[in-house]
């Protein structure tokens, strides 16, 4: 929606502040609004919900939307099959990040994307109002503004069979159930959900296609003889029987060259073909009859009719554009991806890392072997990635968030940027979902005069995409590093001063006004991007103790000086008082870590217990160790005692570097045990063949001197 930007402007500043928090929205009149809406009811970019029915129409407005110089950047979103293939494939606190990309990597290998959200976000063309200093309000120009808009698109995706491809995938019963708490539409899915493959295989597939459009072209125009069939008793006598019906339908149809067909009379022949067998048996059969008859499969059997070189041209040009056809449906959704790879755009995601795990394997090529590599190739389709979970909970914005999930996130950036989510996105009919949505969320909120609850749209992937695409803008709006909104400066060009009128009892005034330039207002927007290098490419970890994955960094790995392997003989983990047992370190327990009811880990915070001028509390809080894997605690070890000999008895407590060193000794040992045993075997092998290979030559040698011996006697 169209909104003016008003500041002041003091006569000796020559830069206007753009801030968001001060933007006032100016809607358009209901006139204008009709006139959009008829122009726009049949305009297929309105096409929300995008089916393989409707997909090649709203492709090409997708890829003019990715590629227009307002769109600044797009956000993703998707729903997928399941989110864990194994058990033991499940996300550990602990693990090491390869150890993390192969547990992610059996995931996207095994499951499927079964909806995509993508929205574009644009600035679009238009100039800008700075309102000066003893400027009225009802100045002619606020004519001049410019505006914000999200385009979204919700794609169903489903791998429709294409000629020998056939793809099986995996399903995860509690991730359809989700899904169908938040009404997926499944038989949108299956019925009319748009095919796919991977970009790796586009460039095989479209030479395949056109040497078989080849083919069948040189097939159709120089015409050859069609394969000898070997047929039993019942297919020779089947054959005989279609070769009568043809010739007898021959003797009474015929068709004059140069004159349209519409004009002459011409009939049809219904040959019934209950099995593939004798479908296959007619169209052999009636090529090798006469190359000008045409046959159509039908139920129940084939339709047969004469026609015309001419007609025959432009059967042939009909069937080699339905063969190109199929095949662009099959790489159908894909080509969207290549239009995002193609755009060079930031992609932003929220909690994105297992998206682009899927998007990358199923629709760019297989995933990588090690994380190294998929650092490499995801950064090479997608160089500039962007996280919102990541980007809010490490900024300054943590501290006043109740939660990074993406609704809260949204409803925070509600409260905190001047800019409804509703104006935002089209008014056209097909949107109506997510305005009511959005203002009964709003309504709720004002009745209520607390925060609305997650809009029942959630979970569907156009709709966060949706969320996601506002939550980045928000954060743009901000200084991330101090939490505070952020003005984007813009540079303005004085304008010739005009007069105004002469007002009783007054003297006249200038007015000096400033002008912001479109170009301006966008390369301002794209500098915000240079104040958030830091949370390029990086990705949220979930259960974790490292945050994120970076992307740029081949080497990284996760420090974890500060976590401890505690081995009890004795009593049980449950039993045992962490705190008490980790208070000579001086720093707070952060996590603890159970494997079983002997061994658990134990991870402290990096950071020292600060010094207090007051007397320690007379009692610390205690961790309590549950029947959880994964417990949360930040625990004060400033008071109490240090543990005691008989509290530590059947007590070990090791270093994680070290307890992963002594663990790996075994498998190390088994390596180098296998690598002598295969050493010595080659070598065995080695003198075998060097001793083969003398005794060869030896017999050589005989047989040649028997044979001098036999020559020269």
């Amino acid at each position: 929606m169209l909104f003016v930007v008003l500041c002041q402007q003091r006569n000796t500043v020559s830069k206007a502040s753009f801030r968001l928090f001060k933007v006032k929205f100016v809607h358009r009149s209901h006139t204008q609004n009709t006139e959009k809406n008829i122009n726009t009811t049949s305009h297929p970019s309105f096409a929300m919900n995008v089916t393989r029915h409707n997909f090649e129409t709203s492709f090409q407005q997708v890829k003019k939307s990715i590629l227009s110089d307002s769109c600044k950047f797009i956000a993703i979103d998707t729903e997928f099959t399941g989110l864990c293939f194994k058990e033991a494939s499940k996300e550990w606190y602990l693990d090491t990040l390869e150890e993390r990309y192969q547990k992610l990597k059996q995931t996207g290998e095994n499951f499927l994307v079964s909806q995509f959200g993508l929205a574009t976000v644009h600035v679009t063309p238009s100039a800008v109002n700075v309102k000066q200093e003893n400027e009225t309000t009802s100045n002619r120009a606020s004519d001049h503004k410019y505006e914000f808009e999200i385009k979204v698109w919700n794609f169903y995706l489903f791998p429709r069979p294409y000629g020998h491809l056939d793809r099986r995938f995996s399903c995860q019963a509690s991730c359809l159930q989700f899904l169908a708490e938040h009404d997926f539409d499944f038989n949108k899915f299956i019925y009319d959900g748009i095919s796919f493959c991977k970009l790796s295989k586009v460039s095989m597939m479209q030479k395949r296609l056109e040497k078989q459009v080849e083919q069948y072209r040189q097939q159709q125009e120089d015409g050859c003889k069609p394969s000898v069939l070997q047929l039993d008793v019942q297919g020779k006598k089947f054959q005989q029987h279609v070769r009568e019906m043809v010739d007898d339908f021959l003797k009474e149809e015929t068709l004059i060259e140069g004159v349209d067909v519409q004009q002459q009379e011409s009939k049809e022949l219904f040959l019934e073909a209950k099995t593939s067998y004798q479908r296959m048996i007619i169209y052999q059969t009636i090529r090798a009859i006469d190359t000008n008859l045409h046959a159509k499969s039908v139920d129940e059997g084939i339709q047969i009719r004469l026609v015309t070189s001419e007609e025959k041209k432009q059967l042939m040009e009909e069937k080699l554009e339905q063969m190109r056809s199929e095949t662009n449906e099959a790489i159908g959704f894909s080509r969207v991806i290549q239009v995002l790879k193609d755009s060079n755009k930031p992609i932003v995601g929220h909690n994105a890392l297992l998206d682009f795990i899927y998007i990358y394997h199923q629709f760019c090529q297989p995933l990588p072997n090690d994380l190294k590599e998929f650092k490499k190739e995801l950064t090479h389709s997608f160089p500039k990635i962007y996280d919102t979970k990541y980007m809010a909970t490490h900024s300054a914005l943590n501290d006043e968030l109740e939660s990074s999930s993406l609704s809260s996130l949204f409803e925070f950036m509600k409260g905190r940027i001047d800019l409804p989510p509703s104006t935002l996105i089209s008014s056209h009919e097909n949107f109506r979902r997510y305005h009511v949505a959005l203002q009964s969320e709003s309504s709720d909120e004002e009745e209520m005069d607390q925060p609305s609850k997650p809009s029942p749209l959630c979970h569907e992937a156009g709709f966060d995409a949706f969320m996601t695409a506002y939550c980045f803008l928000g954060l743009l709006h901000h200084d991330l590093k101090t939490g505070e909104a952020n003005g984007i400066e813009i540079p303005t060009n004085r304008a010739n001063p005009s007069r105004a009128t002469r007002s009783r009892g007054t003297h006249k005034r200038r007015r000096k006004k400033s002008i912001v330039n479109y170009n301006d207002v966008i390369a301002a927007f794209d500098a915000r991007f240079d104040h958030i290098v830091d949370w390029k490419n990086h990705l949220n970890l979930m259960i974790s103790d490292e945050s994120h994955l970076d992307l740029k960094n081949a080497k990284q790995v996760i420090d974890r000086t500060h976590v401890y392997h505690v081995h009890s003989t004795k009593r049980k983990i449950q039993q045992l008082d962490m705190e008490k047992l980790f208070r000579p370190s001086k720093v707070r327990i952060k996590r603890v870590i159970r494997e079983s009811d002997q061994n658990a880990f134990v991870v402290l915070s990096k950071e020292q217990i600060p010094a207090k001028d007051s007397e320690p509390n007379s009692s610390a809080d205690t961790i309590l160790v549950d029947e959880d894997l994964v417990l949360d605690a930040e625990c004060d070890m400033e008071s109490g005692s240090e543990p005691s000999e008989e509290e530590m008895k059947g007590v070990t407590i090791t270093s994680y570097y070290d307890f992963i060193q002594e663990k790996e000794k075994p498998l190390v040992a088994q390596k180098e045990r296998i690598a002598t045993v295969s050493s010595e075997d080659t070598k065995e092998v080695k003198e075998a063949n060097e001793s083969e290979s003398k005794q060869r030559i030896l017999q050589e040698n005989d047989a040649a001197s028997l044979w001098n011996r036999c020559v020269i006697s």
